[in-house]
């Protein structure tokens, strides 16, 4: 089980599944969702818009997910972890666009 902190909540179902890389993209969370292949606190859901909170766990596939609410100020998620500190979501050299504004999931352990 991994641990996702995240800055504010709630965090809605579909962006933890889109920001923290286990779909390719949101139309691909809001279908493996609607399809029943996410559960919430060991109990299937269908909202692709569900709100989550600190202490929920999400379960897709084989990865489960464990949201922990962190202040800004205080994520363990830094240059030595490889991503940069201005963007807490982009790992330095991904391909992937840099999101501005304040993303709702910060960083994985």
């Amino acid at each position: 089980m991994r641990d996702v902190e995240i800055t504010q909540q709630p965090v809605e179902l579909y962006k933890l599944l889109k920001f923290e890389g286990l779909v390719g993209s949101g139309g691909d969370a809001k279908t493996v969702i609607s399809d029943g292949m996410v559960s919430v606190n060991g109990v299937i859901e269908t909202q692709k818009r569900k709100k989550l909170v600190s202490g929920d766990v999400v379960t897709f596939g084989y990865e489960s997910l464990k949201l922990k609410l962190v202040e800004a100020g205080e994520t363990t998620s830094g240059a030595a972890s490889g991503h940069d500190e201005n963007s807490p979501m982009s790992p330095k050299g991904s391909a992937r666009p840099v999101r501005r504004g304040k993303p709702p999931v910060v960083r994985s352990k």
